[in-house]
């Protein structure tokens, strides 16, 4: 299991971006976590000042910096590359890649897979992908996304739908968050949305997700008239 750090995901203030999100990833180690933030707050400050550390153990000692003009792109990756060898040093193997976007499309079409039919049928993950008609609909899904991706320049390689298959197959016997938000009448955040939409845009159907989306946000109004 792989976690992905984006190039340019990185808020103005690093501290910020540390409270929120490794301070929660990374409770137990706190001093590494002070360290990190230093390390975020030094570089924040060169960047304000167009230069960066050219030896990456000038972080470790600020006596001992050898700086010169980076570019933004540089600094950026940089940071993300920084952040990532600290998270997989706390644990959780991390790459840093430039194209981020790519492992967002290939998230969410894996999420498109499944929470609908989940959501629709009742079912948990594993049942979905046990029962013989659930299984199909998470197939054909998964077939449809791949398609409105590749139409996009995503290329994923030529074994992704096996792949895709595999991985579903080996999911929890419990219900995604869209289930139980919508069975317990929350707002549902149509992550797998965009798919949809931008198959309508490259001309790409994608008749069993839109059917059970739309499905989906019937039920979603139902529960909510039901709540008032």
């Amino acid at each position: 299991m792989y976690a992905y750090c984006a190039l340019f995901f990185l808020p103005t203030d690093p501290v910020e971006f540390l409270t929120r999100f490794l301070a929660v990833l990374l409770e137990p180690a706190v001093d590494e976590l002070h360290r990190l933030v230093d390390h975020l707050r030094l570089h924040a400050l060169l960047r304000r000042n167009g230069l960066v550390p050219i030896d990456r153990r000038a972080v470790q000692d600020a006596s001992q910096q050898v700086l010169g003009p980076r570019k933004e792109r540089d600094v950026a990756e940089l940071l993300a590359k920084e952040i990532a060898e600290f998270i997989t040093e706390a644990g959780l193997e991390t790459q840093c890649t430039p194209d981020i976007k790519k492992y967002e499309w290939k998230k969410t079409i894996l999420n498109a897979s499944l929470m609908p039919v989940c959501a629709t049928t009742g079912t948990t993950m594993k049942e979905a992908m046990e029962g013989e008609e659930t299984r199909f609909l998470c197939e054909r899904i998964l077939k449809e996304c791949i398609q409105v991706a590749e139409r996009l320049g995503y290329d994923f390689g030529d074994d992704f739908f096996k792949k895709g298959v595999s991985y579903l197959s080996n999911a929890g016997d419990h219900k995604p968050s869209t289930s139980m938000d919508l069975e317990a009448g929350n707002p549902i955040e149509y992550v797998f949305q965009p798919i949809i939409d931008y198959g309508k845009k490259t001309g790409i159907p994608t008749p069993y997700l839109d059917s059970l989306t739309k499905v989906m946000r019937t039920l979603e109004k139902k529960k909510r008239e039901m709540k008032s």
